[in-house]
């Protein structure tokens, strides 16, 4: 998939809510997680989702630390180059709704019909 464009990020290595941990906790799965994709891909991932979208400020500063260029939530709206790389929006795409479902979502800003 790689080889054919797809671009993987990483997640945490068991998915844990990263604010619930204490600092070192957070981290060892920001770190390991980037590792673990780095050894099967062969290039370490540069974007970080937050699980379940929970994110703090020392989460942020634990996903900076370890070398992302970029981190998302899940507020279901369009990301706009406004400076906020390591909390960028971002539009679900689920596998669970139709394209045109999708695309129409893409049109109103992610908000679902």
């Amino acid at each position: 998939m790689s080889a054919g464009g797809v671009q993987f990020g990483a997640h945490t290595r068991t998915h844990a809510r990263l604010p619930e941990l204490a600092p070192d906790a957070a981290s060892g799965e920001v770190a390991a997680s980037r590792a673990d994709l780095a050894r099967i891909l062969g290039a370490p991932p540069t974007t970080f989702s937050f699980p379940y979208g929970a994110w703090a400020a020392e989460s942020v500063h634990t996903v900076r630390d370890a070398s992302f260029g970029g981190a998302f939530t899940t507020r279901s709206r369009p990301s706009y180059a406004d400076g906020r790389v390591l909390l960028a929006d971002r539009i679900e795409a689920s596998g669970l709704e139709s394209l045109r479902t999708f695309v129409r979502r893409q049109r109103r800003g992610g908000e679902r019909p």
